[in-house]
């Protein structure tokens, strides 16, 4: 199996799957080839959406990742962690500090509502910047 999905964790294997593999298995699920999905996200290509369920990529955009949420009906937090939620986003449990929770949950809330700002988009990034650097 591909050692980038599992890990080994005090002698049990863990699934390690990446936002790539959450994203191409949600895609493929959904009936989706990659150029269906880079024209639902937007303003990127089929290789763009290869490079990121490759992981050859080393971000993906805080706009694109909204949109591609977007596009495969799931939330964020899915795609960033991993982890479903039943309505309510448990973000509470993670090992982010307090503030970049608030944000995040501010951001997911106003993404949710169409109404992002920039200055969300620019939270968002730092706070995916920190979770990809862990």
């Amino acid at each position: 199996m591909n050692a980038s999905i599992l890990s080994s964790l005090n002698g049990k294997i863990v699934s390690m799957l990446t936002i790539g593999d959450r994203i191409k298995q949600k895609r493929i699920e959904l009936g989706f080839s990659q150029k269906d999905l880079a024209h639902c996200v937007g303003n990127v290509s089929r290789a763009a959406i290869s490079l990121w369920e490759t992981g050859s990529t080393k971000g993906l955009k805080p706009e694109n990742l909204l949109n591609t949420a977007k596009c495969l009906d799931e939330s964020i937090e899915w795609l960033v962690t991993g982890k479903k939620t039943t309505g309510d986003i448990n973000i509470e449990s993670s090992n982010l500090p307090q503030k970049s929770k608030n944000q995040l949950l501010s951001i997911i809330k106003a993404a949710e509502l169409g109404k992002i700002s920039e200055h969300d988009i620019e939270l968002l990034s730092s706070i995916s910047k920190y979770l990809e650097n862990r």
